[in-house]
């Protein structure tokens, strides 16, 4: 149970530094501005949250197993969060770029 509780705060924090970032902030909220404050905001709570992640998993684990467990999971949040950016884009974008031949 702990491990899936760090797993969502990687998660978590991955998704608020992504959202930080323009060009994820119009992938994944196309019609809503973005501010500084909001951006500068985010990446303060990511990091809080990772910060959070890691003292879940050294509190339960111990310094050295809670920091390989904690690498492991940010690696798995953070692999899943790339593959549905990468994803997210592609929906409803196939008629608007004909393929080319040739």
């Amino acid at each position: 149970m702990t491990a899936f509780i760090a797993f969502v705060l990687s998660l978590a924090g991955a998704v608020a530094i992504c959202l930080a970032m323009n060009r994820h902030w119009r992938t994944i909220l196309p019609g809503l501005p973005r501010r500084k404050l909001a951006a500068v905001a985010l990446r303060v709570l990511g990091v809080a949250v990772l910060l959070l992640s890691v003292s879940v998993t050294i509190s339960y684990y111990g310094t050295g197993v809670g920091m390989a467990v904690f690498f492991g999971l940010f690696t798995v949040a953070h692999f899943l969060l790339a593959i549905l950016l990468a994803y997210s884009p592609l929906k409803g974008k196939e008629d608007k770029h004909p393929k080319q031949t040739g």
